[in-house]
């Protein structure tokens, strides 16, 4: 290993549906849900970071937007606190306490 560590592509920016929230009270996230990605050759990574949270949002790669269009999608994994593997049709963002 050379000691290189994923870095971003893209500037991490706030999913669009928060937005729709901030605006109308519905359809998005109560708090902070900021997305990127990292692509190495074809294989691209998405992550995802929220904070402030005030209650779950249903999350699915289609919140992704843009950034997933062209992606070729094989797995889908991810981490909640503490650590655990869902299912993304299961994934839920909700308060840290």
């Amino acid at each position: 290993s050379d000691g290189m560590l994923l870095q971003p592509s893209e500037p991490a920016t706030s999913i669009d549906s928060t937005f729709l929230f901030a605006s109308f009270g519905s359809h998005g996230p109560n708090g902070q849900l900021w997305s990127t990605y990292s692509q190495i050759g074809f294989y691209r990574w998405f992550h995802v970071f929220g904070a402030e949270m005030v209650a779950e949002y249903d999350f699915t790669p289609a919140d992704l937007g843009a950034a997933l269009s062209g992606a070729p999608v094989d797995k889908l994994v991810a981490y909640t606190l503490p650590t655990s593997s869902l299912s993304v049709a299961d994934m839920k963002i909700g308060p840290f306490s």
